[in-house]
Formats: structure tokens, C-alpha cells, sequence
């Protein structure tokens, strides 16, 4: 069953979307931090926006 749910999970984020899977996880992780979590988030979401 997970991996039918893992499977339909890659095929709905598609070619892009799965690329730029580890800047965004990363830059989620990121955000989370107190204080300095929107500086740190920056160059992540960077890389997420310029491989979508």
C-alpha cells in the first residue's frame, strides 16, 4: 500500500515538481527556525522557483 501511495505521489508531481522536491522540503525545514529561519529559507526557495 505505500508503495502504491509513494508511486501516486511521484506521478502527480511530474518532471519539475520532482526535481525541485529536495529545495523545497529543505526550505520548509528551514523556515521553521526562529528568528533567522526566512534568511537561511532564502537560497532554497531560490532553487525551487529557478527549477520550476
Amino acid at each position: 500500500m505505500r508503495f502504491v501511495t509513494a508511486f501516486a505521489m511521484v506521478l502527480a508531481l511530474g518532471g519539475c515538481g520532482l526535481v525541485a522536491l529536495p529545495c523545497k522540503l529543505t526550505r520548509d525545514l528551514a523556515e521553521v527556525i526562529p528568528g533567522v529561519g526566512g534568511v537561511v529559507a532564502a537560497p532554497f526557495d531560490a532553487c525551487a522557483k529557478a527549477i520550476d
